[in-house]
């Protein structure tokens, strides 16, 4: 049975493609002939974008018809990384593709189309790791294709952790609970400097032969510092109700993160 809750939907040139995990390897083409629609069941803020062939656009994003201000730490997909947007107040659910959720549109314009070899949600880029360890995107320490599988790599571990420790939200109108997925994380910020410090630790540790060379040395370095951070993390923004928006009871009773969140390392 497919969990409704851990889905993107995308659609684009009459292909519909329901995203059976976080994150999901699909080819998608956006083009300046046909544009992309990422949907969910409730608003949402944020999708990370794995590039298999670089194009040269810019890109446009609307939500129900109206432009919006994207940041894009992608740099129009020259890199992997997320593209991050405010939740409009009144944002409503269309229909496209046969299914009824939020939608973005990505639209472009340019001489060369991109092709995404993934769509999902990430905890962490190419920019993220680049601001941590410069050197770390280098070709003598890393390839994209490794990256990419670590940074879903650390995405998992993570998420697996704070199911492993009890988080959960409302899941349907009678109260019943279920465990969170990432999509529930209402401030993803919140986690993104450990992931980053703990994927540097990964691409390092990728390219050691053993922990007490350089690479190895410098592996175990950040990845302390990666569960550091989050054994001391304070609070978690949990949509405890399942419906994609912020309220203060959410972000205040997540503050309890912090006390039972040692189990890193």
């Amino acid at each position: 049975m497919i969990d409704i809750k851990n889905l993107f939907y995308i659609s684009y040139g009459g292909s519909d493609l329901d995203m059976e995990a976080s994150f999901r390897t699909d080819s998608v083409e956006l083009d300046t002939e046909t544009p992309v629609y990422i949907g969910y069941y409730k608003p949402f803020d944020s999708a990370s974008f794995q590039i298999d062939s670089v194009g040269t656009m810019a890109v446009s994003y609307e939500i129900n018809s109206t432009a919006i201000t994207a940041y894009d730490f992608t740099e129009d997909f020259i890199r992997d990384g997320d593209v991050q947007w405010a939740k409009p107040a009144s944002w409503v659910a269309e229909t496209i593709g046969g299914r009824e959720a939020y939608w973005i549109k990505l639209s472009s314009v340019g001489s060369n189309p991109v092709t995404f070899k993934g769509i999902g949600v990430l905890f962490c880029g190419d920019k993220d790791v680049e601001s941590v360890y410069p050197s770390a995107l280098g070709g003598n320490i890393s390839n994209a294709d490794i990256r990419a599988q670590i940074y879903r790599g650390v995405t998992d571990y993570i998420m697996q952790k704070f199911v492993n420790r009890g988080f959960t939200r409302t899941a349907n109108a009678d109260g019943s609970i279920e465990s969170i997925t990432i999509h529930d994380l209402l401030r993803k910020n919140e986690v993104k400097e450990a992931a980053s410090f703990y994927a540097v630790s990964q691409i390092l540790r990728n390219a050691s032969d053993s922990d007490d060379d350089v690479y190895g040395q410098h592996a175990n370095y950040y990845q302390g510092k990666a569960f550091d951070i989050l054994n001391s993390l304070y609070k978690l923004t949990i949509d405890l109700d399942d419906d994609g928006t912020e309220s203060v009871e959410e972000n205040i009773s997540a503050t309890k993160a912090g006390s039972i969140f040692m189990d890193f390392g």
